[in-house]
């Protein structure tokens, strides 16, 4: 979410978007999206304020059914939920080697710094943003084409050609061109 230095307007805007801004402490984001008034009521902005009028403002769903566990990333952050205490393993690539942690997770929350972490969440695995290039030369087989086996009659391959022969096509429309007359907009609206 982004919001004004004198919190007048906000906009909530995804990571994409948030990269074309610019700047470091203070962002300058161009202009495309419409702003919102910080005195119109909003669910995201409530939270990101912490304003008391979360409660009303906020639509919430009361139920006895856990919802699914979530583990996605976002940019540098991965995001988590675990509607019950569940052992989250992060297998992280570190100056060349790998190590694992354990973390017990339970509700909502967020691992910062996790990007070349593999992570697995009971039934969820979120693989590792490993970035770099390798090469690799793999034995090739030789490669053997069949021939083909045509799937049309004459008679098709015929009418096709037909249809596909355009120089009939292309002799009225340069003489309807050579022939264009200019209309009045006048005309055209009797």
């Amino acid at each position: 979410m982004a919001i004004n230095i004198l919190q007048q307007t906000y906009l909530a805007m995804r990571e994409n978007i948030f990269e074309q801004c610019q700047g470091q402490s203070v962002k300058v984001c161009p202009a495309n999206e419409a702003v919102t008034d910080t005195k119109a009521k909003s669910c995201p902005l409530s939270l990101f304020l912490q304003i008391q009028d979360v409660q009303e403002t906020c639509q919430r769903i009361v139920t006895v059914q856990q919802p699914s566990p979530v583990l996605r990333r976002l940019g540098g952050l991965v995001i988590y939920f675990s509607p019950e205490k569940q052992t989250a393993h992060l297998r992280c690539r570190n100056m060349g080697a790998w190590t694992t942690t354990h973390l017990v997770l339970r509700g909502p929350g967020m691992l910062e710094g996790a990007q070349s972490c593999q992570i697995s969440l009971g039934d969820l695995q979120l693989y590792a943003e490993i970035r770099g290039s390798s090469q690799f030369d793999a034995p090739s087989e030789p490669l053997i084409i069949v021939p083909q086996v045509p799937v049309t009659t004459d008679g098709e391959l015929q009418a096709l050609r037909n249809v596909l022969d355009t120089h009939s096509i292309d002799q009225l429309i340069a003489k309807v061109n050579a022939h264009k007359l200019e209309a009045d907009i006048a005309d055209l609206v009797k």
